[in-house]
């Protein structure tokens, strides 16, 4: 219920497409796959398209050493850690939300559930539990790790087609709802100590 469409925390000029992650800044969540491929995406949309990397870990530094190199630190926006009652916020700014873990074992993904709750279309490496959560092509367009190339251009696919973002989006929602409602995750588990009380 919290996690919902709405209007986002962010402000940026009218126009400006907003890419997106919430998750600590640590190596095996391909946070720099993120910022090369954006360059790539800012190259299509000049002066048009935000990064936003929320979050804090032991990589910042390195992260935002990495925007400086690669001269789009102007467009690449880190505000730490941020309090729980504003990652809704967050989310719901985002155009596009991505998450590029580079671990084959990477575990569930809630932040990933978090932005297609709030109807956020999202590009996901083809690893471990987010290809439990999202389905490609229908809530997520799926990349391989490590892959900055596929990244940006399954970012760009999003953004250029509005009729897709709508699509990814919606379909995610309503996968949240379908699935990871805790009210109905606990009446079904209820549901089946019940079955195993009886035998």
């Amino acid at each position: 219920n919290e996690f919902s469409p709405g209007k986002g925390a962010l402000n940026f000029e009218t126009g400006t497409k907003v890419i997106g992650i919430v998750k600590s800044l640590e190596d095996k969540y391909g946070i720099d796959v993120l910022i090369r491929a954006f360059v790539l995406v800012r190259n299509e949309f000049p002066g048009k398209v935000k990064l936003v990397i929320a979050g804090d870990g032991s990589r910042k530094a390195t992260y935002e050493l990495l925007a400086q190199e690669l001269k789009i630190s102007s467009d690449v926006v880190m505000p730490g850690k941020i309090p729980a009652h504003e990652v809704v916020g967050y989310h719901r700014s985002f155009d596009v939300f991505a998450s590029l873990s580079v671990l084959d074992s990477e575990s569930f993904g809630v932040s990933l559930v978090e932005a297609m709750a709030c109807g956020k279309p999202a590009v996901v490496s083809a690893v471990g539990g987010l290809k439990e959560v999202a389905v490609d092509k229908h809530t997520a367009l799926f990349v391989p790790k490590n892959d900055e190339r596929a990244t940006a251009n399954a970012i760009l696919r999003i953004l250029n087609d509005a009729h897709l973002a709508k699509k990814l989006g919606d379909a995610g929602r309503q996968r949240v709802l379908d699935l990871y409602d805790w009210k109905k995750n606990l009446d079904h588990i209820e549901q089946l100590y019940a079955e195993v009380l009886k035998k």
